[in-house]
């Protein structure tokens, strides 16, 4: 299946909603499919995967961690760049508050 291929839909193994084949759907509700991840994962390189993963983890903590802190810190965090962003998110889940 290609990025341009029209969505399929899967069902969650936990509440039965329909999830739309679509990697950030799947990101958010922790559904990681083998088309999902043949669609985000097309390299053989574990370094890229990895480093896909990681920047996917982050690109979908952004918005909850933004939800979960003052007005102040969330047009903080909004305005950096992404590497930045990964720094914070990264050392959020060292510290064992984000998961």
């Amino acid at each position: 299946m290609s990025e341009d291929a029209p969505h399929e839909t899967a069902v969650c193994s936990c509440c039965g909603g329909r999830l739309v084949d679509a990697v950030v759907e799947h990101a958010w509700s922790g559904l990681m499919t083998p088309w999902t991840l043949r669609l985000m994962l097309p390299s053989v390189d574990p370094e890229s995967r990895t480093a896909k993963l990681v920047a996917l983890y982050v690109h979908v903590r952004v918005p909850v961690v933004a939800k979960m802190v003052s007005r102040r810190n969330r047009n903080r965090l909004l305005d950096m760049t992404f590497e930045k962003q990964a720094s914070v998110i990264l050392e959020l889940v060292a510290r064992g508050l984000l998961s």
